[in-house]
Parts: structure tokens; sequence; C-alpha cells
């Protein structure tokens, strides 16, 4: 065998095994990029629904403290406690859109959203909340069970 040959020889075997490192390394570089980026929205994910959860519960003690405030002699003023509730319950509702996470803890923010508006139009007008006040039960319950079980799930 020449000279020539075992060069050539020698050239070809580390451009292959440089080619193969290179792909090899390509392919766990990717696995790696795409493990973190599924860990980072999983946990994107776990903190939105411990927001909503706590989103509920909130909702639920706004609207207590709003409607018990002539017995506690607060000065709270139902404007002041809803709308910005409402925002933030529309804007975690929105922001749940894009991340994907259950419709049905999104529609309950965005039903907590509107249950608040309603009451606000209805305190203006004098009528009974109490219709207001049922539905909303069932949804804070719903947003609080489907949410913490989701949380769980991504821990």
């Amino acid at each position: 065998m020449s000279i020539e040959a075992s060069v050539f020889g020698a050239l070809t075997g580390a451009v292959a095994g440089g080619l193969i490192s290179y792909f090899v390394s390509s392919k766990v570089a990717k696995k790696q990029a795409k493990t973190q980026y599924n860990y980072q929205i999983q946990r994107t994910r776990h903190d939105w629904y411990t927001q909503a959860n706590t989103l509920a519960e909130l909702t639920e003690h706004d609207w207590y403290d709003v409607m018990n405030q002539s017995e506690v002699d607060q000065e709270t003023q139902p404007a002041d406690r809803f709308i910005p509730r409402i925002e933030e319950l529309r804007n975690h509702a929105a922001r749940g859109k894009s991340l994907d996470v259950n419709g049905d803890v999104v529609d309950g923010l965005e039903q907590l959203a509107a249950d608040l508006s309603a009451a606000l139009t209805v305190m203006g007008s004098g009528d009974d909340l109490w219709m207001i006040e049922h539905e909303m039960h069932p949804v804070i319950d719903q947003v609080r069970e489907k949410a913490t079980q989701r949380a769980t799930e991504l821990e």
C-alpha cells in the first residue's frame, strides 16, 4: 500500500468520524433543547393553573366582601373591587388560551368575569343578586377543582 493510499484512508476515516460525531452531537443537542422547552411549558402551565385557582378564591372573597359590606361597615365600593378583578380574570383567561390549557378552566374564568360584570349592572338597578351568586359558586368550585387537578398533574 502506498503512502498516498494510507493518507487518503486516514483522511477519509477522520472526515467520516467527524461527520458521525457532528450528527450525534446535533441529535443530542436537539433532544436537550426540546426537553428544556417542554419543561418550561409545563412549568408555565403549572403556574397558570395555580394563579387560576388563586383568582377563583379572590373572586369569591371579593364577592363576599362586597355583599357583606353593610354588615361589617366597610367602605368597599363594588366597582373598585370588581372591575380590577374582571380585568385580571379576562387577562388570565386570554393567557390560558395561548398556553393551550384546559378549556373548562379558561371558560370558568371568563364566566366569573361575566358574572362580576353582571353583578355591577344589577347592583345599579337595585335587583336581587341571588341568581348571579347561585350561578357563580359552581363555576368557582369547577375552576378550583380543575385547576388544582391540572397543576398537580404537572408537578
